[in-house]
């Protein structure tokens, strides 16, 4: 599981933390964040992670915990990602790996106060004008 941790993030976690039940869990700052969508867009299509869930985990007043819930393996397991975020930060947008993504996004911005870089507004998504 450690190398298709690796793989998906581009980097070797400091921990991982297996959960009781559900996907384990990596952490990271979200200054480390985007690295990892800088590797995922360098993979190719078929090397990354599917985004299978976008949601909050906590918000307070001063930093959001943003859980990006990842398909690895073909879908043989799952890993939740768990960036901390202050509240004054913004992550760069994943819609470019997932063009989903744009969705949640807009959501956790709506609800969660969340930013994200290059994001689209729900006007422009293509998945809000259907």
């Amino acid at each position: 599981m450690k190398a298709s941790i690796h793989d998906a993030l581009g980097f070797h976690p400091e921990r991982i933390e297996k959960m009781p039940s559900g996907p384990d869990r990596v952490t990271i700052p979200y200054d480390r964040f985007a690295q990892v969508v800088n590797h995922w867009l360098g993979s190719a299509e078929s090397d990354r992670p599917r985004l299978r869930a976008l949601m909050p985990a906590a918000s307070e007043s001063s930093r959001l915990l943003l859980n990006y819930v990842l398909e690895l393996e073909g879908g043989k397991s799952l890993l939740c990602l768990e960036v901390d975020v202050p509240r004054d930060r913004t992550l760069p947008s994943v819609a470019g790996v997932w063009p989903y993504a744009d969705w949640w996004q807009e959501e956790l911005s709506v609800f969660n106060g969340a930013r994200f870089e290059g994001a689209k507004s729900r006007e422009e998504s293509k998945w809000q004008q259907a």
